[in-house]
Formats: C-alpha cells, sequence, structure tokens
C-alpha cells in the first residue's frame, strides 16, 4: 500500500473520526478527538488491513495555546509495509 492509499483508506473507513493534517512531510498525521481515542487506537490495531500494533512515540507538544500529544504507531508486518 503506497501512502497515499493509506491516507485514503484510513480516511474512507473511519468516518471523520480521524481527519488529516496536512503538517506531516514523512508520515501521516491524522487529528482525533481526546474522547474518541482508545476507540479509533483499537481499531488502527484490530483492522487486518492496518494491524497498527506497535506504539513507537508517544510527544507531547506545548503549543503556548494548547497541548497537543503525537502517538506514532507502526505495523510491525513485514508483509505490511508502506511503499511510495
Amino acid at each position: 500500500m503506497t501512502r497515499d492509499e493509506l491516507a485514503a483508506y484510513i480516511t474512507e473507513h473511519f468516518d471523520g473520526r480521524l481527519v488529516p493534517l496536512e503538517t506531516g512531510k514523512y508520515d501521516l498525521l491524522f487529528q482525533v478527538n481526546p474522547e474518541e481515542l482508545l476507540d479509533v487506537a483499537q481499531t488502527l490495531k484490530d483492522d487486518a488491513n492496518l494491524q497498527f500494533d506497535y506504539l513507537c512515540n508517544l510527544l507531547g507538544v506545548d503549543t503556548r495555546e494548547h497541548y497537543e500529544v503525537i502517538y506514532n504507531n507502526k505495523n510491525q508486518n513485514p508483509m505490511n509495509f508502506i511503499f511510495d
């Protein structure tokens, strides 16, 4: 799956719960409402086409206006790499 195919798949299958952000130069970035985070994370893990089963990084960002939390998730299955 290419990066664009992955972005389209996520956008299509999450019914607006994940909003794509244009700030990611290399990695896809999406915004999720805090109250939906657990359900979205579970779905990203359980979806047979995604299988994001590994939390690589957990970051906190202080924008001076608000705090943001960034989760970097990965699929550990070598058969499901993203190809550009």
